[in-house]
């Protein structure tokens, strides 16, 4: 996966969530004991209309069983959504 700088955190999650086999309602399942976690909040996630905490990202991370390249490119597109919504504040 080659890092975009015009990819959203949603599109970004969406690539990563499918190359690793996982669905939005298992997602949610593996996060279930995660407070804040349901298969709508993931779908709104990745349609742009919600952002994880930090703490949330770092879970989602983890439940995604990321490599170390997607891991990355998560946390690049998470930084560039937070830097955009300090902009438009």
């Amino acid at each position: 996966m080659e890092p975009k700088q015009n990819k959203t955190l949603g599109e970004t999650l969406l690539e990563v969530r499918t190359q690793n086999g996982k669905t939005q309602v298992g997602l949610a399942a593996a996060l279930s004991h995660f407070v804040g976690f349901s298969q709508g909040r993931i779908s709104r996630l990745e349609r742009g209309l919600w952002t994880p905490d930090a703490g949330q990202f770092e879970q989602l991370i983890a439940a995604l069983e990321c490599t170390e390249q997607q891991a990355r490119e998560l946390r690049q597109a998470a930084s560039i959504n937070a830097q955009r919504r300090a902009d438009v504040a």
